[in-house]
């Protein structure tokens, strides 16, 4: 029985000894545990807000482009979606869709801009998407 105690004696002390080594190896452990996940974490918030940014530059062109329309009278659909065009392509240079439709309601005639975008969500190597993002600007016409 006492060679039991003695062991158990020994296995506490060795569990309550203040080993500076011992503490090191366990920061380590706890720092490639971390590590990963928080690097995956700033990757995925810069991926989202690059995605926020795209999203601004289309709603930005879009009344960069509904501006126009509402100052040029006689302007036509391909030059509002020229306007729309030139307004993205000072921040991006790739390709977006462009919608112009026009309507009417209490007898106002009213142009509906609308630019999308497909993109994807880059989570540090892993590609969420497509995702669709679209800026949408309606504004009346001058009569």
């Amino acid at each position: 029985m006492s060679l039991h105690y003695s062991f158990l004696a020994r296995l506490r002390a060795r569990r309550t000894d203040d080993d500076p080594a011992l503490e090191r190896g366990a920061a380590a452990v706890e720092f490639a545990v971390i590590a990963p996940v928080f690097v995956l974490l700033l990757v995925s918030v810069a991926g989202l807000g690059d995605l926020f940014a795209l999203r601004n530059t289309l709603q930005h062109a879009a009344e960069e482009a509904g501006r126009y329309a509402m100052a040029e009278a006689d302007a036509t659909q391909k030059q509002i979606e020229d306007v729309f065009r030139t307004a993205f392509a000072k921040v991006r240079s790739t390709p977006v869709t462009v919608a112009v439709t026009y309507d009417t309601a209490s007898g106002v005639n009213f142009v509906t801009i609308t630019g999308s975008y497909q993109s994807v969500w880059d989570l540090g190597g892993y590609r969420i998407g497509p995702v669709v993002l679209q800026g949408r600007s309606r504004v009346p016409l001058a009569s």
